[in-house]
């Protein structure tokens, strides 16, 4: 009987669990992928999860195939010592036990993957949910693209609001770790997610004469009105979304004087899904802000001018968002879904972000720049990023991370390690072979540019990936340019400004998808260089009544930044010169429009500027 007991529970291990395993759809490749697409997220449980099931597939074929042995073993041979090899294998009981534990707590991890939407038949204009199994835990900010989009753009606002008002002599202040490391994942995230169908949908529902108050839009950016708008509701101050039913993201319109009740026995469930639409409503408002207050108690006044968010653990009200039995439900619509949601950490953490990226530009310590001697390539990094030899000619290479590994190391000198190009160029550990690959077809690309096939990123026996001194930046020759005009600025300081201002193209690294200059400050750092250049040049050009040599340094700083004040102010003055009235017009008009159309702007003139206009016009 104890051969038979420990016969069947083998056999039993060796059916049940890949049957478990097949009817929950965790298979071998689903299980890769899940590890992957986590990874990119940097969803820490899901990946958790995906290596606990390729585990659990291991054990099993290591229990099966033991098992299997242990069969032929005990009925081939009939001697008792021939199966006391079973009992050894007790440690079966740890994959049965890991198998309890991993089905038992799968549904505490809520992604938008594991969201099994409902069937719903439209039947008498009614809506009949045939299923539900949405999952009653709100999702991870990484599953809300508009959120995560709407956040990038309040810090591209924020900086870029810095560097319009930035005068000479200043720079940003590096943000710290913690804001680097968030706003990374932020920029990882929606490098992953095609947001932009959504977001012009979204455009198109405020533009219509009447906006509905309840709407579904799909991936492609297709959308479906679920209830229109009361005729008294006024202006939508902000489409939010509420999460997803289907694959598509369900939008509710707030209003000045809106109340949107979130309800759950769970108090902790609602303010999570709460903290997403206050958030969402803030970072999405039409107009740039949305008042909003959170209440607790159902009997507390709506403000008129206001939206109001009550968290309440039961409610009648018409629209509420509700954890029902079977899951969320938006109510009046009875619309299922998967509700965003936003833990107090990453909360925490985005408040964190938005207010290091807010701190105040500090005066410039000057330091010297990076020795320039004779040189032979130069790395373009004041635009779209190139690589040219000093006859001009381009260098081109068959992978497109070698480009981005050549600006990396150009503009790390002081550290250029392999581990820290690898932190920053693959947001997930990348193969040995994979980057090796890379830096060799770096180090071709760069020897056959060389007369004598020499190499220029050099051979070393350590971590460090060294480039010879014959490669320079654009950004090189500007700050060098500028450094001299600090120290004394003449006539041969003013053509060394010319001559470097030239390379200016565009805003650095215009059209690439490189995270790294973002979240470590290079960009914000060269865009101030370059309107420090042109500013430098342009006085010059003023005090020498030089008005074509004002507006083309302007024009060249006005590249990287459209907009910049002082950069305007400089052109008004240039043409009050020339006693141009209509051209300070024309450029403050142009300015105008600028700011109106330009997202970053917040629709807000300069107040100094308006001053240095009316005063020269007057």
């Amino acid at each position: 009987m104890k051969k038979i007991a420990t016969l069947g529970s083998g056999l039993s291990f060796l059916i049940g669990v890949p049957i478990l395993l097949l009817v929950f759809r965790l298979t071998v490749s689903r299980a890769l992928r899940l590890i992957v697409d986590s990874a990119q997220l940097r969803d820490s449980a899901q990946v958790i999860f995906g290596i606990a099931v390729l585990v659990l597939w291991f054990a099993w074929l290591w229990g099966a195939t033991a098992v299997t042995i242990d069969v032929f073993r005990t009925w081939g041979n009939r001697r008792s010592l021939a199966i006391t090899s079973i009992s050894h294998r007790a440690s079966l009981l740890f994959v049965v036990a890991l198998w309890s534990v991993l089905f038992a707590q799968r549904a505490t991890t809520a992604s938008a993957e594991q969201v099994d939407t409902h069937l719903i038949e439209v039947k008498n204009s009614e809506l009949e949910v045939v299923t539900s199994s949405f999952n009653p835990i709100p999702m991870a900010l990484a599953t809300s693209a508009l959120l995560i989009a709407a956040i990038i753009g309040r810090v591209e606002y924020l900086k870029l609001r810095q560097l319009r008002g930035a005068s000479t002599w200043q720079r940003v202040q590096p943000l710290s770790r913690r804001s680097q490391f968030a706003l990374g994942n932020l920029m990882t995230r929606e490098s992953l997610q095609n947001v932009k169908p959504v977001q012009l949908a979204i455009l198109q529902l405020q533009a219509r004469e009447c906006s509905p108050k309840v709407a579904i839009v799909e991936p492609n950016g297709e959308t479906r009105t679920l209830l229109e708008s009361p005729q008294a509701a006024g202006p939508v101050l902000a489409y939010v979304p509420l999460g997803l039913t289907g694959g598509s993201v369900v939008l509710i319109a707030l209003h000045r004087g809106s109340c949107l009740d979130i309800v759950a026995d769970n108090i902790a469930l609602a303010e999570s899904a709460s903290r997403h639409v206050i958030a969402a409503a803030q970072l999405l408002a039409v107009d740039g802000s949305c008042p909003a207050n959170i209440v607790r108690d159902a009997d507390s006044a709506i403000e008129p001018n206001a939206v109001t968010i009550r968290i309440l653990q039961q409610s009648q009200s018409n629209e509420r968002l509700e954890l029902t039995e079977n899951g969320w439900m938006l109510f009046p619509t009875c619309t299922p879904l998967s509700v965003f949601g936003m833990s107090i950490e990453e909360s925490t953490e985005i408040e964190e972000l938005l207010e290091d990226v807010k701190q105040p530009l500090t005066p410039v310590v000057e330091s010297t720049p990076y020795v320039i001697n004779e040189w032979s390539i130069c790395v373009r990094l004041l635009g779209p990023v190139g690589v040219q030899t000093k006859e001009g000619n381009d260098i081109q290479f068959e992978k497109s991370k070698a480009l981005e590994l050549l600006a990396w190391i150009s503009t790390h000198r002081e550290r250029p390690t392999r581990v820290a190009a690898r932190t920053a160029l693959w947001e997930m550990n990348v193969q040995d072979a994979t980057f090796n690959n890379i830096v060799s077809d770096l180090r071709r690309g760069l020897s056959r540019s060389a007369k004598d096939n020499s190499e220029i990123l050099l051979r070393t026996f350590s971590d460090n990936l060294s480039l010879l001194d014959t490669v320079i930046t654009d950004a090189d020759i500007l700050e060098r340019a500028v450094h001299q005009a600090h120290q004394e600025m003449n006539e041969e300081a003013a053509d060394s400004l010319r001559q470097a201002l030239i390379y200016v193209r565009d805003l650095p690294f215009a059209g690439t998808r490189y995270l790294w200059p973002d979240t470590e400050g290079i960009t914000s750092r060269l865009v101030l260089t370059a309107i420090t250049a042109a500013i430098l040049l342009a006085e010059h050009c003023l005090e020498r009544a030089d008005i074509d040599g004002v507006f083309w340094a302007t024009g060249q700083g006005l590249k990287v930044l459209r907009g910049h004040e002082e950069l305007i102010a400089l052109r008004m003055r240039a043409f009050a010169a020339r006693g141009d009235f209509a051209g300070i017009e024309s450029e403050w008009s142009s300015y105008e429009r600028t700011v109106r159309r330009d997202r970053h702007f917040g629709s807000i003139l300069s107040p100094s500027l308006r001053e240095v206009h009316q005063g020269l016009i007057a």
